[in-house]
Formats: structure tokens, C-alpha cells, sequence
């Protein structure tokens, strides 16, 4: 009786090797999964927080704008007004759209804030 190797059973314990690498696969993938979890819930933490800071002492964060001399007065005032607000809604977006997965991470959508790629009610009324 002669045996011939095949991928399949090439070594002894094929079939529990290729248990053991699918297992090696989803331990993989479950880290994997867990650090982007991590890094996704941390950076939407850091612009909460900066968001909430700036949006208390808005006139310490038109100042820092100001500091870098980078615009006019005008234009800094602008921009230490508004960057509490944009680093507030970019958090509740990002935490939307990115927190649903790896099928949401380049969303065809129009909609910047948007989970869906279209919406029912946009069409026909």
C-alpha cells in the first residue's frame, strides 16, 4: 500500500494543523480588530476632550491661533472659533461612520457624517 502526499496530507496532522492556522487567523484578526478599536475610540476621545477645552476658554483659543502668526487677526479669531466646533462634530462623525466596521471605512456616501450610502428618503420625494 503505497501513500502519496498531497497538500492536504502532507504532514500527520493535516487537518489539525489547518485547525490550528485558521485559529492563528482569528486570533489574528480579533487583535487586530481590538487595536483598531482602541486607536479609533482614542483618537475620537483626544478630539472630544480638545473640542470641549477649546470650546470653554474660547478666548485662550483664539489667542493660541493667533500665536502661530500664521493669518491675519480676523482670520485667527475665525479659525479659534470655529476649531472647537469642527474637532467636536468630527469626533461624532468619525465615531459614526468609522466605528461600524472595515465596511465603513471609505463610505461612497456624499454625506461626509453619513452611515449609509444612500438614504430611502432622498429618493423620488
Amino acid at each position: 500500500m503505497s501513500t502519496t502526499l498531497t497538500p492536504n496530507n502532507a504532514d500527520a496532522g493535516g487537518a489539525d494543523s489547518a485547525h490550528a492556522e485558521s485559529g492563528k487567523n482569528n486570533k489574528t484578526a480579533m487583535v487586530t480588530t481590538a487595536i483598531g478599536f482602541i486607536a479609533r475610540f482614542g483618537l475620537a476621545v483626544v478630539w472630544l476632550v480638545s473640542g470641549w477645552q477649546k470650546l470653554a476658554d474660547p478666548v485662550t483659543t483664539k489667542q493660541s491661533v493667533a500665536a502661530y502668526e500664521l493669518f491675519s487677526r480676523d482670520v485667527s479669531d475665525l479659525i479659534g472659533t470655529a476649531l472647537p466646533v469642527v474637532e467636536i462634530a468630527l469626533e461624532s462623525c468619525y465615531s459614526r461612520v468609522f466605528s461600524s466596521g472595515p465596511q465603513l471605512r471609505y463610505p461612497a456616501s456624499s454625506s461626509l457624517c453619513s452611515s449609509q450610502a444612500s438614504s430611502p428618503r432622498g429618493r423620488g420625494g
